[in-house]
């Protein structure tokens, strides 16, 4: 049987970025817009801050609303 063999075609276009753990991350925040990843859900999913709502701004508006209620003054929730 002189039959002919059927050559593999080799694709060069397979060429593979390789990212770090940090440049995922940063692509990430990037996708599900987050400032920060707290962790991921059991499917995978990043969840933490969003990218509008950063740490400090938290802070401040908890600040802001404790000022306003008299939240941080109030002698009765004190435990001692």
């Amino acid at each position: 049987m002189g039959g002919r063999k059927k050559q593999k075609k080799k694709n060069k276009d397979k060429e593979v970025e390789i990212w770090t753990e940090e440049q995922y991350e940063d692509y990430l925040k990037g996708v599900y817009g987050l400032d920060f990843i707290a962790g991921y859900t059991e499917g995978g999913m990043p969840f933490g801050l969003p990218a509008d709502e950063t740490a400090e701004e938290k802070i401040i508006e908890t600040e802001n609303v404790e000022r306003k209620t008299g939240a941080c003054c109030d002698d009765d929730d004190l435990p001692f």
